[in-house]
């Protein structure tokens, strides 16, 4: 069985697409991380305060920046992968030799029927796909179950 098969509009623009499938992977690594680090940097300078009775040093970029290059650094990379398995059309059907990708079209629908989850990276075009559309139709109609239906929006 495939984990996740992910649905997208080859039309829809590369970066949007990654930065949505971080975000729904990542994003719960991605925030307890940059809390954890910016609750390491608020304790420290409590404590620099504490032992040395001086004023907190404010560090505005550092204080500010650091959590955030952090939570974006997370997002992007997540944590290491635990054999989740995912099926992208662009890296599961060869894209060069036209026997291999049309054999491969040929069996999308078995990938779906062996998707435990459909993921969707929305466009406002997917609709208007007869592709994206066959995708949806085939999981839902084989499935049936909403929960297993998961979509980001561009």
């Amino acid at each position: 069985s495939i984990d996740r098969f992910i649905s997208h509009s080859w039309s829809a623009p590369r970066l949007a697409k990654w930065w949505a499938l971080c975000d729904m992977l990542h994003r719960h690594f991605a925030v307890v991380t940059a809390l954890v680090i910016a609750s390491a940097f608020s304790l420290s300078s409590l404590a620099y305060r504490f032992c040395s009775g001086a004023p907190i040093p404010y560090h505005a970029a550092t204080d500010v920046l650091v959590p955030y290059v952090v939570l974006s650094g997370c997002l992007a990379m997540g944590p290491p992968s635990r054999g989740c398995s995912c099926f992208l059309d662009k890296l599961c059907v060869h894209q060069t030799d036209e026997d291999l990708k049309r054999r491969a079209i040929q069996c999308v629908d078995q990938a779906i029927i062996r998707s435990k989850r459909l993921t969707i990276l929305w466009s406002n075009d997917d609709f208007e796909r007869l592709w994206c559309i066959f995708e949806v139709a085939t999981f839902v109609s084989t499935h049936g179950d909403k929960d297993a239906l998961k979509g980001s929006v561009e």
